[in-house]
């Protein structure tokens, strides 16, 4: 597995990949017309605009490949940072996704680890935060088990356009969760 940085050729593999993500895991959370007919095309528009407005100076978006020939794109997972999204509350790690035939590989250790390094070189005062689906059980554990602290909750409106309670999680030292990322991964590796 190699970690890189996104371009936008890249854009169709993670739009891909994000539906496909989201069919499986938000199964429960989000609404089934909206997955089967409308997440694709949703997720396309997402990184087609995101792309369009990329800097990376504010934006980090990283891929983890492999030789997997049933990965889109070959891509096994993604993660996206934004500087400007909530800078209120810091670097909004917005975005990550494992293919889900390659999850518990530690391809999100992996691309987490890389998102808070970046974080920690570009805004090294400011903490990482992420919302996450309160129902989505596997993720909040993960989170939880990095040491990320909840610190809000709200109900939001999914772009399914049904209610769901999300979680906002916190590290308040970005470099200090990629130590503890990078020592987790050599322990899976010895």
């Amino acid at each position: 597995m190699i970690v890189r940085a996104a371009t936008p050729d890249d854009c169709g593999a993670i739009a891909t990949l994000h539906a496909d993500s989201w069919r499986t895991t938000y199964r429960h959370i989000l609404a089934h017309d909206y997955l089967e007919h409308h997440v694709a095309e949703d997720r396309h528009d997402l990184w087609a605009a995101r792309f369009g407005k990329y800097d990376q100076s504010k934006h980090h978006i990283a891929v983890a490949t492999s030789d997997a020939q049933d990965q889109p794109g070959g891509i096994s997972g993604f993660v996206c940072v934004l500087l400007d999204e909530e800078p209120d509350y810091g670097a909004l790690l917005d975005n990550l996704h494992v293919a889900p035939n390659r999850h518990r590989q530690g391809i999100g250790r992996h691309l987490m680890a890389g998102a808070a390094h970046w974080i920690a070189r570009m805004q090294p005062e400011w903490a990482m935060h992420l919302w996450v689906y309160e129902a989505n059980a596997k993720s909040v554990l993960f989170y939880r088990s990095f040491g990320g602290q909840q610190v809000d909750h709200r109900v939001i409106v999914t772009p399914a356009g049904n209610r769901a309670t999300v979680l906002r999680f916190e590290w308040r030292d970005p470099l200090a969760l990629a130590r503890v990322l990078d020592a987790s991964m050599e322990q899976r590796s010895a």
